[in-house]
């Protein structure tokens, strides 16, 4: 059985700037999702040590910062950090860290993770493979690292016309319904939003 895909509401802070003393917090892109996870998004054109570092600090503020004075530490949110990375090469293609014992591998808590991602790794599989061999999130991935920007605004515009297909589908399905319980045309019309001739179609 097919898992039921969901929108989910996201709340978009598109740069999240800040100054502590002498250091610039400057993160790319910030998400926070509808159960109040926020979701940090950094672009790595280099990977290193010291950009690491700084990724974490990064990390560490923004979970400061939404830790206002009326909120107890128990009720702060989970903050998920991805880093899609643009040079070097990971032991795996996506490397998922959180804070656990080196002992057990207990999880000490899940208020923090950590995901980083190898875009080159993707953007090699596309072209070795062809997009057919690659699922639909490691498409998107692979397409950060596209130089042809005409390959990547098809691969859009086909996804936005799913999109709109799919919308489409869902509102014949609701007057077919509708229909069915013999509701009034206009009422019919003015809930789905379809033409006439579509609703006639259905007939």
């Amino acid at each position: 059985m097919t898992a039921e895909k969901k929108l989910i509401p996201l709340k978009f802070d598109l740069v999240f700037k800040r100054v502590f003393g002498d250091k610039n917090v400057n993160v790319d892109l910030i998400v926070t999702l509808e159960d109040g996870t926020h979701v940090m998004v950094e672009i790595n054109t280099d990977v290193n040590n010291a950009l690491i570092d700084r990724n974490i600090f990064y990390l560490c503020r923004v979970i400061s910062n939404n830790l206002k004075p009326n909120i107890r530490y128990n009720e702060l949110n989970k903050h998920i950090q991805i880093n899609f990375d643009f040079k070097g090469s990971h032991k795996k293609p996506i490397m998922h860290y959180k804070i656990s014992s080196l002992e057990t591998r207990e999880i000490l808590t899940d208020k923090m993770e950590i995901i980083r991602i190898d875009v080159p790794y993707y953007s090699n599989k596309w072209y070795n493979m062809g997009k057919k061999g690659l699922t639909e999130v490691e498409r998107f991935i692979a397409l950060f690292n596209v130089s042809n920007k005409e390959t990547a605004q098809v691969y859009v515009l086909t996804k936005e016309e799913g999109i709109k297909e799919g919308i489409l589908k869902n509102k014949k399905e609701i007057a077919k319904n509708m229909l069915k319980e013999k509701l009034d045309l206009d009422i019919i019309l003015r809930v789905t939003g379809l033409t006439l001739e579509q609703i006639k179609e259905l007939d």
